[in-house]
């Protein structure tokens, strides 16, 4: 059971300066969130799955009503129902691993944080979505090269819908690229003469288009791009290590966040950390 219930009476608003006067509203959330799964072991290295979740969210209140009685009319809570198929094995003999899924995700009032006009100012709130629908996919691959190196591949595919929200049902989901990819090269070698281990890593992380906004316009979106971060290490067996690493080597530009001001012709964008360079020294005990 998961259950939210602020404590009393929650002061939600203070803007007597601009004519809004503090005032105060309580609302409780509780909702049974099962889980139904069923295996079953194919063979020694190989299992398939399938099954049900039903999540909950809390609703809320939003922190900049426009006014008093928008300020005590809280959002509902968000509950979806998961659906989950797939197959976990392993392969050559340990050496690698393969696992592949399967899902469908069916929100109902789906809370989405949008920006609302009033009086000719711009506000963020929190909304609920009627419905929305997510379909998608999930791989993997885990791979042991030899003793030292370790190769991993995962690939996500993501098919999503807002479904009778106003004027956004058909858009897709906001931060919900269809394709992302990612690959990472782990080496890890003992150097006894230094008592310790080398260890390198290299990964790259690639995320297509994605929307900060239901309206689902290319002024507030973000195009594919990828990610190339390195990090190499020197784990000494007393518990000491050092590192360098370097996040975003090619220096890629992109959108963290969009903010939609649109009705002042405005767009504020948030850009991403820019290439990065680092040393850390640590001690475990």
């Amino acid at each position: 059971m998961e259950r939210f219930n602020p404590a009393g009476s929650v002061a939600l608003v203070g803007f007597e300066s601009v004519g809004i006067p503090s005032t105060t509203a309580t609302d409780s959330f509780s909702e049974l969130s099962p889980k139904f799964v069923l295996d079953y072991q194919v063979t020694d290295n190989t299992l398939i799955y399938a099954g049900i979740t039903m999540g909950f969210k809390s609703g809320g209140f939003n922190n900049f009503p426009f006014d008093t009685a928008t300020a005590q009319v809280a959002f509902d809570p968000e509950t979806i129902t998961s659906y989950e198929t797939g197959l976990k094995s392993t392969l050559l003999e340990g050496r690698m691993q393969l696992n592949v899924s399967a899902f469908f995700y069916d929100y109902n009032n789906l809370q989405v944080r949008t920006v609302v006009s009033s009086g000719g100012i711009e506000v963020p709130q929190i909304r609920n979505a009627a419905k929305a629908e997510v379909y998608g996919g999930e791989m993997a691959l885990t791979a042991r090269v030899t003793p030292e190196l370790q190769l991993e591949v995962t690939y996500g595919f993501l098919d999503t819908k807002y479904k009778d929200f106003a004027d956004f049902s058909g858009n897709r989901l906001t931060r919900a690229p269809k394709h992302s990819f990612s690959a990472a090269l782990d080496y890890a070698r003992e150097v006894p003469t230094l008592d310790g281990t080398f260890i390198f890593r290299a990964d790259y992380n690639y995320t297509s288009k994605i929307y900060f906004s239901p309206k689902q316009i290319d002024i507030l979106s973000q195009d594919g791009f990828g990610l190339v971060n390195l990090r190499m290490a020197f784990e000494h067996e007393s518990g000491w290590s050092i590192a360098a690493y370097g996040k975003n080597l090619a220096n890629k530009t992109y959108n963290g966040h969009v903010i939609d001001l649109l009705d002042f012709d405005l767009a504020f964008a948030q850009i991403g950390a820019p290439r990065q360079y680092g040393l850390s020294l640590s001690y475990h005990f």
